[in-house]
């Protein structure tokens, strides 16, 4: 792999500018590190809110599972069925 001039100039520069601009660039990146902090904090809030939701609705679904399961063990009058006489 060759050496090349101008891409090691370009890195050095760059390098040296960041050195230089050290101070000038610090609220920048609190800044951006605050703005993260703040998305990652609303995308939990998100996540929580609909995790809550599925909760609620796998609740409902138990619920009306248990009313209908209920329903089946009761025969056509309403009365809970019972064993048959024995004679």
């Amino acid at each position: 792999m060759r050496f090349h001039v101008p891409s090691y100039l370009l890195g050095f520069a760059t390098g040296a500018f960041v050195v230089g601009a050290r101070e000038t660039l610090r609220p920048v990146a609190v800044e951006l590190g605050a703005l993260g902090l703040q998305i990652g904090r609303a995308g939990r809030a998100l996540f929580e809110r609909q995790k809550e939701y599925l909760e609620d609705v796998r609740a409902d679904v138990e619920e009306r599972f248990r009313a209908r399961l209920k329903r089946v063990k009761k025969n056509s009058n309403g009365v809970a069925a019972t064993a048959a006489p024995t004679s």
